[in-house]
């Protein structure tokens, strides 16, 4: 949760209040891209985080399914085919149903 949301929502807040973007919606296009290249750039550090620390495969699967979602996501948005928020709902459910699959025999 750190790697997928934690650092991408405080670097969020971090500039809202610097005013770099306007809310924490990011309304304003142009502004999403550096939020959501450093969101990439987290997920990869998580990832290799995972490899530093001889992580079981196990969980290599919903973080590589995680970086793709996010790169489909954003480029359904890009094209104007999503909205932020729906892209963002579907990532919630995804979040919700890994844990619960893992669980399963």
């Amino acid at each position: 949760m750190v790697f997928t949301v934690g650092l991408s929502f405080a670097l969020l807040l971090w500039l809202k209040h610097r005013g770099a973007v306007i809310d924490h919606h990011i309304s304003v296009r142009e502004d999403r891209v550096p939020v959501m290249a450093l969101a990439a750039l987290s997920l990869g550090a998580g990832a290799l985080l995972l490899v530093l620390l001889h992580a079981p495969a196990e969980l290599f699967g919903p973080a590589l399914a995680l970086l793709l979602a996010s790169a489909v996501g954003w480029s359904r948005v890009r094209l104007g085919a999503r909205t932020p928020g729906q892209v963002l709902a579907g990532h919630a459910v995804g979040c919700a149903v890994v844990p619960v699959s893992l669980l399963l025999p």
